[in-house]
């Protein structure tokens, strides 16, 4: 049996690869992609050979509409694998609807598709089903969230993120934190993400639009440094003769002590003024979620740094002069931090990054230090 086909310019799919394909299907094993357990309108008609120029496209693979960024950010990778190692016919089929007659609508395997029209393949080995237009896009992330294997592109949590905002705009589901889970779990099935970033990422979204709803105002996550760099930068916070800014997320205060040593090291005529920013904002409270954050930081930096002090340093005090905790990266936030224009400055205008909004509930509970300190710094 021929499980791999060389991809040859002009080349085309015969029905012996077809039936081939048709074996490896595993159909009872994945009820969830081929019968209506979990998508209601979901019906696998038949895996079929479709003509290429028969098949609707949204960009070739170009403007992936269930992809936020667009294009597979592995496709390069797949495309090259494809290539060279020819395609797998063991592995996941393309999926695509009728739309009309004799003509099919991609739902899932943009990529595969585009890289084959790039060589002038003649056909496509299709699952064919049909699905609502309003379960399409599910069932398009649904299929990359890694359930039977590990395709290349694994759906991102931005593309979770852009789906259900989708969903929540033109009223397919509710501004409803639990319906918003339930749809988050519906598109990852048992594929990717755990169940507590599962959560996590319904409150997120929840919070974003409750606030644009609201208030107009969307919260801001800061993804990671150079993000938070560019910001700076914008807004004319640059390095001087005499001064230089290192942004930190607030959940690796332990990172961010060595970092500002180490830079300071390499500066040693600057102040290293360290900038708070929050990369995670979860939670039923947005005010609360970033007011803990900031003041965790700061608390434990201030702690780690009397610890060393005392333990290697026969008590020695911190040295204001080489580091200093500056300030903190507004985001966004009614009522705390909507000023988007300018830091917020520890002992000058950070009047509203205090204790008063917070419960008595202990801040420990709202972080994994070990997890975040993996994640945010890279």
């Amino acid at each position: 049996m021929q499980t791999i086909v060389t991809i040859k310019k002009n080349g085309f799919f015969t029905e012996e690869n077809l039936k081939t394909v048709k074996s490896f299907l595993r159909t009872e094993a994945f009820p969830q992609f081929y019968t209506n357990i979990e998508f209601k309108s979901l019906e696998y008609i038949d895996t079929i050979l479709i003509d290429e120029s028969l098949i609707l496209r949204d960009g070739f693979g170009s403007s992936q509409s269930p992809r936020h960024e667009g294009l597979n950010p592995k496709y390069d990778e797949l495309k090259t694998d494809i290539t060279e190692n020819g395609f797998k016919l063991y592995e996941k089929p393309i999926t695509v609807k009728e739309i009309s007659r004799g003509k099919f609508l991609l739902v899932d395997g943009r990529t595969k598709d585009k890289i084959l029209h790039e060589k002038g393949f003649k056909n496509r080995i299709c699952n064919l089903v049909k699905i609502d237009e309003c379960e399409e896009d599910i069932l398009a992330d649904r299929l990359n969230a890694g359930e039977d294997r590990s395709p290349a592109g694994l759906v991102k949590e931005v593309d979770i993120i852009s789906l259900v905002t989708r969903k929540i705009q033109v009223n397919q589901i509710e501004l409803d934190q639990t319906e918003i889970l339930n749809l988050i779990n519906k598109i990852c099935g048992k594929g990717k993400f755990t169940a507590k970033r599962r959560s996590d990422l319904s409150f997120l979204i929840y919070h974003q639009q409750n606030a644009i709803q609201s208030s107009s105002l969307l919260p801001i996550a800061w993804a990671n440094n150079k993000e938070v760099n560019s910001w700076l930068s914008l807004k004319n916070y640059i390095e001087t003769p005499t001064v230089i800014y290192l942004p930190f997320a607030a959940s690796s205060p332990i990172k961010a002590i060595f970092a500002a040593a180490k830079l300071s090291q390499q500066n040693p005529n600057k102040e290293v003024r360290l900038v708070v920013y929050v990369s995670k904002l979860s939670g039923y409270d947005l005010k609360k979620c970033y007011l803990e954050a900031v003041l965790k930081f700061k608390r434990m930096w201030y702690e780690y740094m009397d610890l060393l002090g005392k333990t290697y340093f026969n008590g020695a005090n911190y040295n204001l002069d080489k580091v200093k905790v500056y300030g903190c990266v507004p985001s966004q936030i009614e009522d705390i931090c909507e000023d988007m224009e300018k830091l917020i400055i520890f002992g000058k205008n950070d009047q509203k990054i205090n204790d008063n909004y917070i419960t008595n509930t202990s801040l420990s509970v709202f972080f994994d230090l070990d997890e975040d300190e993996e994640e945010d710094n890279e």
